[in-house]
This record gives C-alpha cells, structure tokens and sequence, in this order.
C-alpha cells in the first residue's frame, strides 16, 4: 500500500493555517510555525487564536518550530510566509527539501528590493522544483477601496477607484508580459472585489485604520498581522516608472503608505484625474 503524500506548509498566518487545515482533512500535514506558542497551540489545542480566533482546527495537523524538520517530512511544500521572508526561509532548508519535491506558493505581494514574484524566488532558491501558485495578485490599488470605507465616501467613488485600479494592475502585467485576460479572471478580479469589500481583508482593515487617523506602523501594529499591500505598493510604483505605466490610483496609496500622504489628499489628488475616454483608461 502507498504512502500517504505528506503536505508540509510554511508560515502559521491565516492564509498558511487555513490552507494546511485543508490539506490535513485529506492527508497527513505538518505546519510550521516560527514562533514556538503559535505552533505548541496548533498542535496541543488546535487552536490559532492569533490569527484565527476560536475556530477549531483538525486534530490531524501537526505543527511544528522546527523548520529544518518540517523541510525533511515534506512530499509537497506549501509556502506561506510573507513575500519578504521567503528567500531567507527557504535558504535555510534548501539541503534539507528532497530534490523531486514540488512547492506550491501561498504568497502575495512581490519581493522587496528585487521586485520578483515569490514564485521566481523560489525557482531561485530551489532550482530544479516544480514550482506551482495557489493565490491571487495583491496589487498595491486593493488598499485603496478600505480607505474608501474609513473616508465614508461614496458608491460611485468606490466603484470607480475598484474599476479604474484593476485596469493599472493589467496595463501594469501587460507591460511585463503578462496575459491581460488573466486579470479578468479569479486571480485578478476575483481577488480585486474579495480584498475590497470583505471585512475579513488584511488590506482593506489597514485602509480603514489609516483613514481613521493611524499612522502606517499604527495600523499594522493594530492588525497584528502582515498585510502584503503596504511593503508592495512602493515596489509596484518602482515597476510601474520603469515599464513606463501610468498607475495614479497605486501612486496614491503608495504616498500613503509610505507616509508621504494622508488617505483624505490620496482621493483629492484621483479627483485631479482628468476620466478621458474609458476604453484608453481601461
């Protein structure tokens, strides 16, 4: 009889503990956590209450601080940690990941300083692996409609900055080389509106406390969690001048974000938008 395939996730966040909740229901799955609390309540009360609440999960999933350990079990290697952490994770078990082993990519955002996607880290990192995707773009524009929230603005203005952001992220992919009917799918638009008008959202609750008042390191700290939108949208806005593409809606949010300006200037300056024929904006 076959062994069962071993699912290994890193990263003990929502996103990383909701996905190894999953796979645990299937088949044998270990998360790993960096801190040794989070990863003792996983595996002793199969709770995470940090990121998760009270909600129960599978007494099935093992979790484990260990990394160099959780690598070595791994058939299949999910990676969950921010986008930022994944190269110096994975550096740290690349002797330690069998060489046939393929790994999926939870992360979002792009890395600083290299502006790479998490999935092109990991091809760096760990040569010779499949590497596969299981997430949406998080384009610096999903930020702007929790501000919109927190500013109390209307329908109209949040449709238009939901619309007219979601065409700077594919003129933006286009120019990189991307497909543009992607965008037009889960992955672009689908994440777009999930990220814009869920309560839940990382991005959208870090909108609405900078619009309430909170400076960045205010919000972020509130959250007590990584939302990928404020360390990607200066590196979106690094791309955006390079490839020549004009992305006034992800421009705003970076000044916010980065301190340069306040939520309530960010919608001033998209009113100085001059709207322009549609089908050139989109």
């Amino acid at each position: 009889m076959a062994r069962a395939v071993r699912v290994v996730v890193l990263g003990s966040g929502s996103w990383g503990t909701t996905i190894a909740s999953l796979s645990a229901r299937n088949t044998p799955t270990t998360l790993w956590a960096r801190n040794d609390d989070i990863a003792r309540e996983i595996d002793t009360e199969h709770r995470n209450r940090r990121y998760l609440g009270e909600r129960p999960l599978p007494q099935g999933l093992r979790a484990t601080s260990d990394l160099e350990e959780a690598a070595r079990e791994a058939d299949v290697l999910v990676v969950g940690v921010p986008s930022h952490a994944v190269r110096k994770t994975l550096e740290q078990v690349v002797d330690e990941i069998r060489a046939w082993v393929p790994v999926v990519s939870l992360v979002e955002g792009l890395e600083p300083g290299t502006r790479l996607r998490p999935t092109e880290v990991i091809a760096e990192c760990l040569p010779g692996h499949p590497v596969g995707l299981l997430a949406g773009p998080n384009i610096a524009g999903e930020i702007a409609d929790g501000m919109a929230e927190g500013l109390s603005v209307g329908d109209n203005t949040r449709a238009m900055v939901l619309s007219r952001g979601l065409a700077e992220m594919t003129r933006l992919g286009e120019a990189m080389g991307a497909d543009p009917r992607t965008f037009a799918g889960l992955t672009g638009m689908g994440d777009l509106i999930a990220t814009c008008t869920s309560p839940s959202s990382r991005n959208r609750r870090v909108g609405e406390a900078l619009a309430r008042g909170l400076s960045i390191d205010e919000a972020v700290e509130a959250l007590g969690q990584v939302a990928e939108g404020v360390k990607t949208a200066p590196t979106v806005m690094e791309l955006a001048r390079e490839y020549g593409v004009e992305m006034p809606i992800a421009a705003e949010v970076a000044a916010v974000v980065t301190g340069k300006s306040t939520p309530t200037d960010a919608y001033r300056g998209l009113r100085r938008v001059t709207p322009g024929d549609e089908k050139d904006i989109v």
